[in-house]
């Protein structure tokens, strides 16, 4: 037999799903984010299947959802539609942009209810 010095040593092999969500999920767009999501992962997974985000499990309550987009408008607008809280780990400008979207919504509120009255 040949001996050539080094051995290649088989690793734990990666987990083709991850690879593929990913691949479709978030690396095709120009913008991407980290998000907190305050539910159980069964819940998130029906808002965010795997060919929108990746969700991973904290805990019992939470999981983390890793999503790309064309635009962060799009993650916003995705966001603003599910029925728990969030909360916006990276990047910043999703978190202003949140920010600016939550105020401008606060400010309709209040001028109908200021016109209602």
């Amino acid at each position: 037999m040949l001996d050539t010095g080094s051995r290649f040593v088989v690793s734990e092999p990666p987990d083709a799903t991850q690879l593929v969500a990913e691949a479709v999920a978030v690396g095709p767009y120009a913008h991407q984010a980290r998000v907190l999501l305050h539910t159980d992962v069964e819940r998130a997974t029906a808002d965010f299947p795997p060919t929108v985000g990746i969700i991973e499990p904290v805990d019992a309550e939470t999981c983390l959802l890793t999503v790309g987009a064309r635009s962060m408008d799009a993650i916003v607008m995705h966001l603003g539609l599910v029925e728990y809280e969030f909360t916006v780990l990276a990047p910043a400008q999703l978190r202003s942009r949140v920010e600016e979207l939550a105020a401008r919504f606060q400010g309709a509120a209040l001028r109908q209810q200021n016109r209602a009255a």
